[in-house]
């Protein structure tokens, strides 16, 4: 886990979804270079987690999708951790699972885990059982992660803390990160793009850059220009 993984290019022409005959997702254009990290920003309702699944190979879709690796992880809202394994055995298990090489000790060091790799998860907080299932999408050292919504159920302080937790990791492995938020402020500070969709069905309504630096601290909250990004992207959103 030492290494630094390689990011991967995606890009969406007119992707839309569709259930039973209603339009949950209108045509979605756009593209992700290789190492970028976004957020796919709006309201509950909009298609920002469909969008994230069909990303994720989870949905159907109409148009046309192209990711240039397959080598994707997703991290949902819910740890979803299995309450019989320990902490390193519920990383270890995508290993299992797809015969792919990892280390799954490394990956618990790089989410500050190493410690307790074997607690079971009724002994962890709400934060360190999200840090776990980051863990374990980062134990197969992907090119693209995605996140929907995992820090949506914690407190307002260890939130912040994954966040820039989370930044930090993405700064040391170079991978590329869609990341699903309804939190104007949460997507400025993890994210260098911010997609806005509109109401369902969703479409993109804003493609903002967030230029506030690479590295991202605890200071940088109460920062004017951070400040300003959050009230643009909270006027933005519907």
């Amino acid at each position: 886990m030492g290494e630094s993984s390689r990011g991967t290019q995606l890009s969406l022409d007119n992707v839309a979804r569709t259930f039973n005959g209603r339009a949950a997702l209108a045509p979605i254009s756009f593209s992700v270079k290789s190492g970028e990290f976004i957020s796919l920003l709006g309201p509950s309702g909009s298609g920002k987690s469909t969008l994230l699944r069909i990303i994720a190979g989870l949905e159907t879709y109409e148009g046309d999708l192209k990711v240039e690796s397959v080598s994707r992880a997703f991290v949902f809202q819910d740890a979803a951790l299995l309450p019989w394994r320990t902490v390193l055995q519920n990383v270890a298990l995508p290993l299992e699972l797809t015969g792919a090489s990892g280390d799954p000790l490394a990956a618990l060091s790089l989410v500050g885990l190493k410690d307790v790799s074997t607690l079971y998860p009724n002994q962890l907080s709400g934060g360190m059982k999200m840090r776990v299932s980051v863990a374990r999408a980062l134990v197969s050292k992907p090119s693209l992660l995605l996140l929907d919504e995992p820090f949506a159920a914690l407190d307002e302080r260890t939130r912040h803390r994954l966040q820039e937790d989370l930044r930090s990791l993405w700064i040391s492995l170079g991978m590329t990160v869609v990341f699903v938020t309804h939190s104007a402020s949460e997507a400025v500070f993890v994210s260098d793009r911010a997609l806005v969709l509109s109401g369902g069905p969703g479409r993109v309504i804003a493609d903002h850059a967030i230029n506030l630096g690479r590295e991202r601290v605890a200071s940088l909250r109460s920062d004017p220009q951070f400040i300003s990004e959050v009230s643009y992207l909270s006027g933005v959103m519907p």
